[in-house]
């Protein structure tokens, strides 16, 4: 009885190894444990013990967060990176657009030509995280290069269901570009330039970037924030956070000394 205990233990282990490790990395053997010898009488105490591993890993990634680092992306390394692009119409419009406004990157790659309005100067964006709708003023550089870009691949964002960044990509479905296309352009364009850090090692092993494509919302909201002389309704309002998720809106904000928005 005991071999055979011992057998289905070894079996369930391997084949559950890689699940439990993505989900609570070094913990994963502890919590195999918790799972395979848990009876009725003991799930309270699994239970407490998940969610206190569970808090304990929140803690170390909103520390890490909060840290040195910053997940806004400098003004100057922004513009670095537009000037990579600046050849390529649909990449540098798309961190233009996510580096002013805020969107995040799927709500900002599922726009379509009828959410831009230029009299009211205006965009509607939708949120998919939470499905709900939201509007932000247009930052006017943004307008200026929208109409421009508009006007040039009018016919092509036709055919494209109205999508404003549509993909030419043969072998998807898609008919706009993906959120993991552009940040990859994104990543290697850093890397290219010299400007990428990995900054920490996540619970599977994998190295993190220090800028991505999200790092654009920090850009959007720090701007926002100077240029309402610190006010962060406004920030909260670019990024599209509840009034009282105001923790997670700070996490945004540039805290490096530099010429950010000193012009």
């Amino acid at each position: 009885m005991e071999k055979a205990k011992k057998y289905l233990y070894e079996k369930l282990k391997q084949s559950t190894e890689n699940r439990l490790r993505h989900m609570y990395g070094s913990d994963w053997e502890r919590m195999f444990d918790f799972y395979f010898n848990c009876s009725k009488h003991k799930l309270d105490d699994a239970k407490s013990a998940i969610l206190e591993i569970k808090e304990a890993r929140f803690h170390r990634r909103r520390k890490r967060l909060l840290g040195n680092q910053t997940k806004a992306m400098p003004h100057s390394i922004f513009e670095q990176l537009l000037e990579f692009y600046n050849s390529n119409d649909r990449l540098h419009l798309a961190i233009l657009m996510q580096g002013y406004q805020g969107e995040r990157v799927n709500d900002l790659l599922h726009t379509k030509l009828d959410q831009v309005d230029f009299q009211a100067h205006e965009l509607r964006c939708y949120n998919h995280k939470e499905q709900r709708w939201y509007v932000v003023p247009l930052h006017p550089g943004v307008e200026k290069e929208l109409k421009k870009y508009i006007s040039k691949y009018q016919k092509q964002i036709q055919e494209h269901d109205g999508y404003i960044f549509f993909s030419l990509a043969v072998q998807t479905k898609k008919k706009h570009l993906s959120p993991q296309f552009l940040n990859r352009k994104i990543v290697g364009a850093l890397e290219k330039l010299g400007l990428q850090k990995k900054y920490a090692i996540s619970a599977n092993g994998r190295k993190l970037n220090l800028y991505t494509s999200h790092s654009h919302r920090g850009h959007a909201g720090t701007y926002v924030l100077n240029k309402t002389n610190n006010n962060y309704r406004s920030m909260q309002r670019i990024l599209d956070h509840m009034p009282s998720s105001m923790s997670s809106t700070l996490l945004y904000e540039e805290t490096k000394d530099d010429d950010f928005f000193k012009k």
